[in-house]
């Protein structure tokens, strides 16, 4: 993957996150054309990792402004990316989250990850410039 000078900003921002999250740790992380995977990891134990049944249920899922979860550091995220770049429509409302609870799953994950852009000729949105 090639990353244009947009996907070079979001790279050089997702890599600062730990610099600005010291209970976060990353982990896998490929940035796609038109989109980037990644896991972030918690290294304090004493933030709460809700299910999503329980965040839905007390209105913290995606739209949580909790310090430190990690639905407001990937909002900064995206915040701080859009800023940078002068594009207010840089990403899709919300994002897909899921807590890895073995080293199976994490194994897993970091698999799809490393082998996404091997996949990228198969995405609806592919086209022979990127």
């Amino acid at each position: 993957m090639h990353l244009t000078e947009l996907g070079e900003l979001v790279r050089s921002f997702w890599l600062k996150i730990p610099q600005l999250k010291d209970h976060i740790e990353l982990d896998e992380f490929v940035i796609m054309p038109n989109h980037l995977h990644g896991i972030l990891r918690i290294t304090d134990e004493l933030i709460p990792l809700k299910s999503k049944s329980q965040a839905s249920s007390q209105s913290s899922g995606i739209n949580s402004t909790e310090p430190g979860s990690i639905a407001t550091i990937i909002r900064s995220f995206k915040a701080a990316c859009s800023k940078s770049s002068g594009h207010s429509n840089v990403w899709q409302r919300g994002f897909y989250e899921q807590v890895i609870r073995s080293e199976a799953a994490l194994l897993s994950l970091r698999l799809y990850i490393q082998n996404n852009p091997i996949k990228w000729h198969l995405n609806e949105l592919y086209n022979e410039k990127h």
